[in-house]
């Protein structure tokens, strides 16, 4: 996540604009959201033979 990109996603109206509460923000399943959060992960896989 870096600024350019936020900056783009907010140009295009994308991003959730309900900041008031922050731990709601992000519903992606509820009717009446109105865009949503850039947030960032990790995840990895290892296989192994045995």
């Amino acid at each position: 996540v870096t600024p350019l990109t936020i900056a783009g996603f907010a140009n295009m109206k994308a991003l959730s604009t309900r900041n008031d509460a922050p731990e709601k923000a992000s519903r992606p399943f509820d009717a009446d959201r109105d865009g949503f959060v850039l947030g960032e992960g990790a995840g990895g896989v290892i296989l192994e033979s045995l």
